[in-house]
């Protein structure tokens, strides 16, 4: 049976367009499989130069790729508030570490929080590796304590003894994620509490190091109003609670 000529190049034009529609799926999945690294989007890690513009654009990269690993090589990268995204793991290898500023200009708030990681309303987060997270929360705090004494910022409380919680920022706080997890990483020396997650779900901390008595209130992990949480294999050495269960209900 003759096949009409026609009918054959239209069937070779319909398997060359799926052919490359394939291809095309294939190489983006390939693409998005390569890790994000900082270095790629101009960070310096020297712990002298500010990368926060870098590691920002790193994190929004993977998260406008459909997710990803945001990768930190070995070095000492100066930041202040970075926003995490959904669908995206930071992952700090060994011999990296995220320096927080000790500038308090260079944070931002999340609701009544400061915070060098931020997130709200994200999901599939993730902070892995065998790195450090570092507050330098001394030096920070210090500056705080300046900033209140000169009379430039006032506590809710009329105290001038010392900074509240509103002031001085902590290494990590997440607001209303689900699907959280960290693991492996070092935080330490937080200008406030360490870690809070707040109205979180499915949250997982595992073999986390916490060494924090830089200044007072260094609560080594706070889990408020969350559902569904594991805390397990952590160590944790703090200058205030080590590990508190809150609750904002009621203020």
């Amino acid at each position: 049976m003759k096949m009409n000529p026609d009918f054959l190049r239209g069937l070779a034009r319909c398997w060359l367009a799926v052919s490359i529609a394939t291809l095309t799926v294939r190489c983006a999945h390939a693409a998005s499989d390569q890790p994000f690294n900082v270095r790629t989007f101009g960070a310096v890690g020297d712990g002298k130069t500010m990368d926060r513009a870098a590691l920002q654009a790193a994190i929004d990269a993977a998260n406008k790729d459909g997710g990803g690993v945001v990768l930190l090589p070995p070095g000492v990268y100066l930041t202040g508030s970075l926003r995490l995204k959904s669908r995206v793991e930071l992952h700090l290898e060994s011999g990296a570490t995220l320096l927080g500023s000790t500038s308090p200009s260079d944070y931002s708030k999340l609701g009544w929080t400061l915070g060098l990681l931020q997130a709200e309303g994200e999901e599939n987060l993730k902070i892995t590796g065998g790195g450090t997270i570092d507050g330098q929360g001394r030096a920070l705090a210090q500056d705080v304590m300046r900033l209140l004494q000169a009379g430039q910022i006032r506590n809710g409380s009329g105290r001038t003894d010392r900074p509240d919680e509103s002031h001085r920022p902590m290494l990590i706080a997440f607001r209303n994620c689900r699907r959280v997890t960290l693991t492996g990483i070092k935080l330490k020396d937080s200008a406030c509490w360490v870690q809070n997650f707040i109205n979180c779900e499915d949250l997982i901390l595992d073999h986390l190091r916490v060494d924090s008595t830089a200044f007072w209130n260094n609560d080594g992990i706070d889990v408020t109003d969350c559902r569904r949480v594991k805390v397990s294999n952590c160590d944790v050495n703090s200058a205030d609670d080590g590990i508190c269960l809150k609750s904002e209900e009621g203020g």
